[in-house]
């Protein structure tokens, strides 16, 4: 566990307890605290400047949020299992899909141009290899579409897969190769999404995460018991 695992410091104007979880949470997604890390509680506070209950407090939390798991005594990170991976990218390939064809008949002109911008920020971030750049874009790019969907209980619902998400996203992002397919598969969905075909936008944001699945899938599947 390095001293750079947390990105921001504990402010004292908000609970303990809540601070410790979000960083740890974040640390998470991010993959800084890789699946079947050890999460120890003194070294923790340590970092964060705390005691141990708010860290303990922390942990019992992720857990209910099934983000780390037991382990003899001790707590780790939980690992990302085929059956969640494919779970969570089959839901989300289906809503997502639904959200491009709802965004192909509403989307507005700054909302398209948002799309555009986004794409010319996600070139540059490629081109500079920083991928924790292109995550935040990724990220900001679906959000624009469903968004555009004006659909707020298909909002809500993937809002609630959101952490499973991201902490996947981290993942896949990084495949070798990855992430000039984005892109590319990003500008044809957008061009779709803009030009007002719903069909043609939700194929292609279908596949597109569902292939996504399959390269996470396939690079971790050393892992997989």
């Amino acid at each position: 566990m390095d001293n750079h695992l947390f990105e921001s410091t504990i402010q004292s104007n908000r609970p303990l307890h809540d601070q410790v979880y979000q960083r740890l949470k974040q640390a998470i997604i991010a993959g800084r605290l890789q699946p079947g890390e050890h999460l120890v509680e003194t070294k923790i506070a340590q970092q964060l400047g705390v005691s141990r209950n708010p860290v303990r407090e922390a942990i019992r939390r992720l857990e209910q949020e099934q983000l780390v798991s037991a382990a003899g005594k001790g707590m780790v990170v939980g690992s990302l299992t085929r059956t969640s991976i494919e779970e969570v990218y089959a839901i989300r390939a289906v809503l997502e899909a639904l959200g491009c064809r709802l965004a192909a008949q509403h989307i507005t002109k700054e909302q398209g141009d948002r799309l555009r911008e986004i794409l010319e920020h996600s070139r540059a971030a490629i081109a500079a290899d920083d991928l924790k750049a292109l995550t935040t874009y990724d990220i900001e790019f679906h959000k624009v579409l469903i968004d555009a969907s004006r659909n707020a209980t298909l909002k809500k619902v993937l809002d609630q897969l959101r952490d499973s998400v991201l902490r996947f996203r981290t993942a896949s992002i990084a495949l070798p190769g990855r992430p000039k397919q984005v892109l590319k598969d990003h500008t044809a969905i957008a061009k779709a999404v803009i030009a007002g075909d719903g069909a043609r936008a939700e194929v292609l944001v279908h596949d597109h995460i569902l292939q996504a699945s399959q390269r996470l899938l396939e690079s971790l599947k050393d892992n997989f018991a």
